[in-house]
């Protein structure tokens, strides 16, 4: 005799073997399963549709307006309204809320000549992974 008569008999009655969960713990252990396996998902898709977190936009198009002229004795004052197509690449709309004015030159190489200002209007936007027009006023 290999094997002693008790542990056949143990294995035999499920006497020694483990008990299975109760039904309550089984089911809330799938019910977590599931929400983890959808949150898993769910993020995944999160990561692709915002990664990379910012693509430059692409303007072109420009449609400019004299809306102010002003011919002084020793100087001239020229207002421009611009209006430029730009395109969104981006998941999300980009609005502009307020900028700071730029400086605008004529020339280049060693003595650039500062002839004026431009700024974006606010309240411009762009729609996410479209296109839309940006209101800029320039002021030489």
């Amino acid at each position: 005799q290999f094997w002693p008569m008790n542990s056949i008999e143990q294995v035999a009655t499920g006497m020694g073997s483990r008990k299975l969960p109760s039904k309550p713990m089984q089911v809330l252990s799938l019910a977590i399963f599931v929400f983890l396996l959808g949150s898993g998902f769910f993020h995944a898709y999160l990561y692709n549709k915002f990664t990379p977190v910012y693509t430059e936009t692409e303007c072109g198009n420009t449609e400019p307006t004299i809306d102010e002229f002003t011919l002084g004795v020793s100087s001239i004052h020229v207002g421009l309204s611009i209006v430029v197509t730009c395109r969104n690449p981006n998941p999300y709309k980009i609005k502009i809320l307020s900028s700071i004015p730029g400086r605008v030159f004529i020339g280049h190489g060693h003595s650039p000549l500062e002839v004026g200002k431009l700024a974006v209007m606010p309240g411009s936007f762009l729609q996410e992974e479209g296109s839309g027009s940006v209101h800029v006023r320039m002021s030489a």
